[in-house]
């Protein structure tokens, strides 16, 4: 895991991340198949208040050894104005494009662009800003969902503040049910 999350995040120092989490987990799929994966979590051990927190949550097919899910988060910081930046469909589209092309990220795999689903955050700002000043602290990310025969496919979620990859996920696993329903 951590050789995929160094091709993602390149330019950052992984020789700080230590083990926050792992373990088995075994969950059943809509179609009542039974599936287990490891899930967890490398982090930099830092307070998550702290500007330079990061972590690394992952799952990976205890099967096939894919990775199907690997996603980076830091916190926004109280304080920092973010209400400036605004972002336009065809900007984040133009990103996740970016993202899949320069590491690969479909494995090949064909993505249906018409019919992809857009979640463009730029009107949750004000929301997310009143969350930080109550001390609440936020992972916010404009994210693009790839259909396959009237389900979700595959995510790509692209940093609201930086633009950066944020995560990517393949649906039909236990972390989907989490994060797209």
């Amino acid at each position: 895991m951590l050789k995929e999350i160094n091709r993602l995040f390149a330019e950052e120092t992984l020789n700080q991340l230590s083990i926050e989490s792992i373990c088995m987990e075994t969950s059943v799929w809509i179609n009542e198949i039974p599936y287990i994966s490891w899930i967890g979590r490398f982090t930099n051990g830092l307070d998550i208040v702290d500007p330079n927190y990061v972590s690394y949550d992952f799952e990976v097919d205890a099967v096939s050894g894919k990775i199907i899910r690997c996603q980076r988060f830091h916190s926004y910081q109280k304080g920092k104005d973010y209400s400036s930046i605004s972002w336009t469909d065809e900007e984040i589209l133009e990103q996740a494009g970016k993202w899949i092309e320069t590491y690969d990220l479909t494995f090949g795999e064909e993505l249906d662009w018409t019919n992809a689903e857009l979640i463009n955050v730029t009107e949750d700002v004000p929301s997310m800003m009143k969350e930080l000043e109550e001390g609440s602290f936020t992972s916010l990310g404009n994210i693009v969902v790839f259909p396959k025969n009237g389900k979700w496919y595959f995510y790509i979620s692209i940093d609201f503040e930086t633009g950066r990859l944020e995560s990517y996920l393949w649906p039909g696993t236990s972390a989907s049910d989490e994060i797209l329903m």
